[in-house]
């Protein structure tokens, strides 16, 4: 059954944030932090993390956790090529583990790799392998995710003692044939017991028909079914229904089905969900119906639950929104149906600065015995003058009391310097630290890239102002110009020449990178930097 907790919900996603929030602290990718950039071609890139853990008993900070940049990748504005991290123990840091990444040239991971320290070799160990993301397919500045190896290790033996690999095979450069998961052997070292696969077919329009799910059975050495969907489509693409089943004895029963319907504009106007009666045929359950604003935006869900006795759709949960002028949420309210009449649940509200960011969101519960709206939760930001979060505060309960509290300062280049998180203490009605994670940066020179020896490439004039001039020892089929974050901006075919241009004169001034794909069987590709003026 549906139900409108929206407080439940945000107190739950609250302390699944919270409770990861040192998860996050601890494993820093490359994602994790964008490099500013300064002048002259120069940004800051960020060299190592230290976190800490607030010391009650000395009143100061214990060192829990660092991690370290070995390398940098240069075609990705620095982020890291080679990361360490450890540990701090018996007084002392100890290495833990070994991050490398690989990237595409749009600046996709192509492959990460977390190596444990072994300390009874006394060095990283190079055959284990967290997470290995190995052939992506581009595919329109996409991904799809060919394979990927994950395994758990145990410090106390040193050996990997469980994991799992998991391989696509593609029918087409963006379609599934087929998703097999194998799990280590420790046995034989190996990814050789087989788990499951997903097994996908299409329509003649290419469209998804069916996703079948089937388990391996050790005892009959064989996949056997067990769950499918099964799409329907309208003659615009759009989904028309996915039903569910399951496989029993041998025969393919019903689970349950959606329907969907779209209004003039493409919005789903209705989601019907069936279930399941005891001769496995389909009966109505609830239904979704949908109004929206000019600009798309949804403003009305009514919620309908089928009456059997009387055949018919009966009101059960309806949520309203409103809007700002820019499209901004403002409020949200839902309210369930006792038969009679609309009875409100709880709604939320959201409050702005002046700059259009949200400072305040207050969630209400009503109170149908006072006939009031009682305060239960409470979220407030505060903002650096660059307009980056400066602290953020959680408050529950009624009345509201305050719970936990991040704050954030940055350097001189707008980079996050400092990132402490506490806790309130009722007894002292104060607030105190918890934990925090410091940043260390540096300048780094986003135009020294290392030159391939094998291609001769020149970029004149650079920097450019309009139009800039290739010249290439290797024939290139294609070149595609992106921006410090990854984006394709501008891309243009070369017919296999040596020397060719292209205009860049729809570009704002700034640096940008130029991939240069190849003809040959390599599929050799280089990235040089450009200065637009």
């Amino acid at each position: 059954m549906k139900q409108f907790y929206l407080s439940i919900f945000l107190t739950l996603f609250l302390f699944t944030c919270m409770s990861q929030s040192t998860k996050k602290l601890l494993e820093i990718s490359p994602y994790s932090f964008f490099p500013i950039k300064s002048s002259q071609g120069m940004i800051r890139v960020l060299d190592s993390t230290i976190l800490f853990t607030y010391n009650s008993s000395t009143l100061g900070w214990d060192p829990i956790r660092k991690t370290y940049v070995l390398s940098r990748h240069w075609g990705t504005d620095g982020w890291p090529n080679e990361m360490v991290r450890y540990d701090f123990e018996d007084n002392t840091w100890k290495s833990r583990y070994l991050f490398t990444w690989q990237f595409f040239p749009n600046q996709k991971i192509e492959k990460h790799v977390i190596k444990a320290y072994n300390s009874f070799l006394e060095s990283f160990r190079d055959t284990l392998v967290f997470e290995h993301f190995n052939g992506y397919k581009d595919q329109f500045n996409d991904s799809i995710l060919l394979s990927t190896i994950s395994n758990y290790y145990d410090f106390n033996t040193n050996s990997i003692s469980g994991g799992e690999k998991i391989i696509s095979h593609m029918l087409t450069n963006s379609q599934y044939h087929e998703i097999i998961s194998y799990g280590y052997n420790t046995a034989t070292g190996n990814y050789d017991l087989n788990n499951y696969k997903i097994s996908y077919e299409y329509t003649n329009n290419q469209l998804l028909q069916t996703k079948t799910t089937a388990s391996w059975n050790a005892s009959t050495a064989q996949y056997e079914n067990n769950h499918r969907i099964l799409y329907s489509y309208y003659s615009t693409g759009k989904i028309k229904s996915l039903t569910y089943q399951y496989m029993s004895s041998g025969v393919w029963l019903n689970n349950g089905k959606n329907h969907y319907t779209y209004n003039s504009n493409g919005y789903p106007e209705t989601i019907t969900s069936y279930s399941i009666n005891s001769f496995n045929e389909f009966v109505p359950y609830y239904k979704d119906s949908f109004c929206y604003s000019p600009t798309g935006k949804v403003t009305l869900n009514y919620i309908f639950r089928w009456d059997d006795l009387q055949k018919l759709w009966v009101n059960y949960a309806k949520m309203s929104k409103t809007y700002n002028g820019d499209d901004s949420i403002k409020t949200v309210l839902y309210e369930n149906w006792n038969g009679t009449n609309w009875i409100p649940n709880c709604r939320g509200t959201y409050t702005y600065n002046a700059q259009g960011k949200l400072i305040q969101y207050v969630e209400e519960q009503y109170n149908t015995i006072t006939s009031s709206w009682e305060d239960v939760l409470k979220f407030t930001w505060q903002y650096h003058v660059t307009g980056q979060v400066e602290e953020h505060i959680i408050y529950t309960g009624s009345p509201l009391t305050p719970q936990f509290k991040e704050t954030f300062s940055y350097d001189s280049y707008n980079n996050l310097n400092i990132h402490t998180n506490f806790f309130w203490d009722n007894m002292s009605s104060s607030w105190i630290p918890n934990d925090k994670l410091a940043y260390y940066w540096s300048d780094w020179n986003a135009n020294a890239l290392s030159e391939d020896p094998d291609v001769e490439i020149t970029l004149s004039p650079n920097p450019v102002e309009d139009i800039c001039f290739i010249r290439s020892s290797l024939p290139v089929c294609k070149i595609d110009i992106y921006n410090s974050m990854g984006q394709i901006l501008l891309s243009k075919g070369t017919d296999n020449s040596l020397s060719f241009s292209f205009d860049l004169s729809e570009l704002k001034p700034a640096n940008y990178f130029v991939c240069f794909s190849f003809t040959d069987s390599s599929n050799k590709k280089i990235i040089r930097s450009i200065i637009k003026q």
